[in-house]
C-alpha cells in the first residue's frame, strides 16, 4: 500500500492524472481514493466509429511518463517513503498476469487465455 501511495504521488507530481489519496492507514490496511467510476478506454473505443484520436491521447500520455525521470525512493503523501525495486523478469510477468487475468477472459474462454499465457511466458522467460 505504501508503494501504491508513492507511486501514485509521484505520479501526481510530474502531471499525470491519478486518483488523490484523501487517507490512510498502512497498519489497518485501508486506503481512501478518489473513485474514477467505471469508465475505462475499452468502453470509450466500444462508443468511437473514428479510435485513432483515443490512441492517439493513449501513445502520448505513454510518451508522457516514458519521459519522467525515475527516482529510486519515492516518498508518500504522508511523507513515509518507498524504495522502488529493480525491475525484474518476475515482475515482468506478474505485470503481464494482469492483462490475462483481467483483460483477455473479456473475450476468450479460460482455455484459451491460459494457453496464450504460457506461450507469452515462455518468450519472456
Amino acid at each position: 500500500m505504501i508503494a501504491c501511495s508513492a507511486i501514485n504521488k509521484f505520479l501526481r507530481d510530474n502531471r499525470i492524472f491519478t486518483p488523490r489519496v484523501f487517507t490512510q492507514d498502512y497498519a489497518k490496511g485501508i486506503m481512501i481514493m478518489e473513485d474514477f467510476g467505471d469508465l475505462t478506454f475499452h468502453k470509450i473505443l466500444l462508443g468511437k466509429r473514428n479510435k485513432l484520436p483515443v490512441y492517439k491521447k493513449l501513445v502520448d500520455l505513454l510518451i508522457k511518463i516514458q519521459k519522467i525521470q525515475p527516482k529510486k525512493k519515492l516518498r508518500t503523501i504522508f511523507a513515509k517513503s518507498h524504495i522502488i525495486d529493480k525491475y525484474s523478469i518476475k515482475y515482468l510477468h506478474q505485470e503481464s498476469d494482469l492483462f490475462f487475468d483481467w483483460y483477455l477472459p473479456l473475450f476468450f474462454s479460460r482455455k484459451k487465455v491460459l494457453s496464450m499465457k504460457l506461450r507469452v511466458k515462455k518468450i519472456l522467460s
